[in-house]
């Protein structure tokens, strides 16, 4: 029974470590990103606005809590 309970523990620990890792920053893969300089300009749900799809893709590899806003007003009202 006390193995039970321990083995509970241990996967409910890793479990835990994989959640925190999943989501957020994501560092691994957050190189430098070769981007057009083309202006489509793209509201992230950050406030920021990014250059174009590229440069967006880019920061959220860097942070995959990054969405895409809905409209382009978020960005403009935080800017």
């Amino acid at each position: 029974m006390n193995s039970k309970i321990v083995l509970v523990l241990i996967f409910s620990f890793l479990a835990a470590i994989i959640a925190s890792t999943s989501a957020g920053p994501a560092r691994d893969s957050c190189r430098p990103c070769m981007c057009t300089y083309d202006y489509k300009p793209v509201c992230g749900t950050n406030g920021r606005t990014y250059g174009n799809l590229c440069e967006f893709r880019c920061a959220q590899r860097c942070d995959r809590r990054i969405k895409m806003a809905s409209n382009m007003k978020s960005c403009k009202a935080r800017a």
